[in-house]
């Protein structure tokens, strides 16, 4: 029966993933996209942008009902979920090097810290909407090295999962700074994808608190 199971769950996978490059692809021009470095840079920065988001959306949907789906799929999900976690972390840096690389074309001129650590509150909202994207990078980078040395001695071993818990933040940090700066969110079928992933968390989150509320509960 898990075979089954594990068709299934390859075919929604898929499905989800394969939503983000369709929307691009059709509604780009191919013969303008890769007439010009800069224009191709911007395509593909756009391709990593929707990835990171599908994929970070399932790692938490995964990561939020682990157990109960290694009992229907088996306990490779758990090693496909560190891994599927490394590769979005991959996209979430490879994201800002394409924008590091396409400034370059613009001005001529290498600024990692522009396109890294520039964060301003008060400024231009497209400013404001790319500060977003650079704090939710960095809080996933802290949320992957947390479950990398989940099972060092320490402190870390036992507080990894309340410290992974920003990955909620993280994901609606970057749906803001998608849907503002990125149009591809606007468009059909990413869009649906966009806010069934959002309700979804929004409902993961909430679960997440409560059964969090009943095993404080049960502990005291």
């Amino acid at each position: 029966m898990k075979k089954y199971y594990k068709i299934i769950f390859w075919l929604i996978w898929l499905a989800f993933v394969f939503v983000g490059p369709y929307t691009i692809i059709k509604n780009s021009r191919l013969d303008l996209v890769f007439s010009s470095p800069g224009l191709t840079i911007v395509f593909f920065q756009r391709m990593t942008g929707v990835l990171a988001f599908i994929l970070f959306f399932l790692q938490i949907v995964l990561g939020a009902n682990m157990p109960k789906l290694k009992q229907i799929l088996g306990d490779w999900l758990f090693e496909f979920h560190g891994i599927e976690g490394l590769f979005t972390f991959f996209l979430f840096l490879l994201h800002p090097i394409l924008y590091l690389l396409y400034y370059r074309s613009l001005y001529h001129v290498i600024d990692p810290f522009y396109v890294f650590t520039q964060v301003c509150l008060i400024c231009k909202k497209t400013e404001i909407i790319y500060s977003l994207g650079r704090v939710s990078f960095w809080l996933g980078g802290l949320a992957v090295v947390t479950a990398l040395f989940r099972d060092a001695p320490g402190w870390l071993s036992k507080n990894w999962r309340k410290i992974h818990i920003i990955n909620y933040l993280v994901f609606f940090l970057m749906a803001i700074h998608g849907w503002f700066a990125d149009s591809d969110f606007h468009l059909s079928p990413l869009k649906f994808i966009y806010w069934f992933s959002i309700i979804v968390v929004i409902l993961t989150l909430f679960f997440e608190c409560g059964r969090s509320h009943r095993q404080r509960k049960i502990s005291e």
